[in-house]
């Protein structure tokens, strides 16, 4: 099946140290309409597909978005290949957030043109976009939607705001929020003169036409520092364009020459500034510590803050300390947290941080645990098998086990 562009987004982008940006970029989101372009053998037409939230998150389709690459726009072929075309600028982590149906992945940009990208788009009061590519190994049909099966993630492209999305083939298939993408190709034709018009053939530059004793016309070249008559008038052509094109070249050859010195001279500069950051850079496993840190706070803290407003959407630059600030300011607001050092706060966190609530598959393994040791209790107490007391216990955890697994199919 083609690669599928999404729509661009517009992400929030957080500067680390290291001359590096981080964003959490949406890689889906179940149940969003998508409307495709794709070719039924008579035209481009439209069609709506979209994908479940279990195959949304699907094993084998989270595995194909960890470390995925980012790259400076789509690559031509439409896969990321080895980065055979030089577009790595950036990749994704390990780690990943639900969150109302999407899939969110960290993403961190270090490479210097994509950091180019970013700072100009913020100079310029926007924010730097990112669409992913992706395949999918079927559809599904119902009710005139199309269901994505398989989806396999190949690679974010990092994209300047508003510069569209679709890659550099208009044939790839991509939805539709905005105009189709597309590139197209200018021909420049050499020497394209008709026959019929070689007596009233206008020429530019040094070609000057003088009449032959047959009446034809001859054109007057240089070549090489010499001067030539010649008849054909596609080729004077041809030779003109060539010295217009050598004095072009050589005028940029002397202007490079001269400005060899200064470029080597930056070119010292710049690898001194980057020996410097290099020592301060922090390192990938510090930056993915970090990210899942972050990530593990907002789990833990999110079912708590939207009890009170449900709506709350957490902001993914904050760091872990911050996050159990908010948390206690929400929860727990008579504590006084002003001055305190992130070693309280962390000593804080381990007295009063929220529960997280058990899951029905864990309760229901919780319950098998349970009445695998009353079996073994009856085993090991034969003699006491008509107890009413253990008849009692073992009715109720039966009846717990019943109901647990009841809410978990409901």
């Amino acid at each position: 099946m083609p690669l599928r562009f999404d729509a661009r987004q517009s992400l929030t982008w957080e500067k680390l140290s290291g001359d590096r940006y981080l964003a959490h970029s949406v890689l889906g989101k179940a149940g969003l309409p998508l409307k495709y372009y794709h070719w039924d053998g008579k035209g481009w037409k439209n069609r709506i597909e979209t994908v479940r939230h279990d195959e949304l998150f699907n094993d084998d389709s989270l595995l194909s978005a960890r470390a995925i690459p980012l790259l400076l726009g789509h690559p031509k072929s439409g896969r990321y290949d080895n980065n055979k075309e030089g577009l790595l600028v950036g990749h994704t982590f390990d780690s990943f957030l639900r969150e109302d149906n999407q899939l969110i992945m960290p993403v961190v940009v270090d490479d210097r043109r994509g950091v180019r990208i970013i700072n100009d788009a913020i100079a310029s009061g926007l924010m730097a976009e990112v669409s992913p590519g992706y395949s999918i190994t079927g559809l599904e049909r119902q009710d005139n939607i199309f269901y994505q099966i398989g989806r396999r993630y190949d690679h974010l492209a990092l994209l300047s705001p508003g510069e569209g999305r679709g890659g550099q083939a208009i044939s790839l298939r991509t939805d539709s929020q905005d105009d189709i993408a597309g590139a197209e190709t200018q021909f420049f034709f050499v020497g394209e003169v008709s026959k019929k018009q070689n007596n009233n053939l206008e020429l530019e530059g040094e070609l000057s036409p003088s009449r032959t004793k047959k009446g034809g016309t001859k054109l007057k070249v240089k070549l090489d520092g010499k001067e030539f008559e010649i008849e054909d008038a596609e080729l004077a052509l041809a030779i003109e364009r060539t010295n217009t094109r050598i004095d072009s070249l050589t005028s940029e050859k002397d202007a490079l020459t001269a400005d060899k010195s200064k470029v080597e001279g930056e070119l010292a500069g710049i690898k001194t500034r980057l020996d410097a950051a290099e020592s301060s850079k922090p390192t990938e496993d510090a930056i993915a510590v970090d990210i899942q840190e972050r990530l593990d706070t907002w789990v833990s803290v999110l079912p708590a803050l939207r009890t009170d407003k449900k709506d709350f959407q957490p902001d993914y630059k904050l760091t872990p300390t911050e996050i159990k600030q908010l948390y206690f300011k929400a929860k727990h607001p008579g504590i006084k947290l002003d001055g305190k050092s992130a070693a309280y706060v962390d000593g804080l966190w381990d007295a009063l941080k929220p529960a997280l609530k058990s899951t029905d598959e864990e309760a229901i393994d919780r319950t098998d645990a349970l009445l695998e040791q009353l079996n073994r209790a009856d085993a090991a107490l034969k003699d006491e098998k008509d107890d009413p007391l253990m008849d009692k216990i073992r009715d109720r955890y039966k009846t717990a086990h019943k109901k647990t697994k009841t809410g978990a199919m409901n």
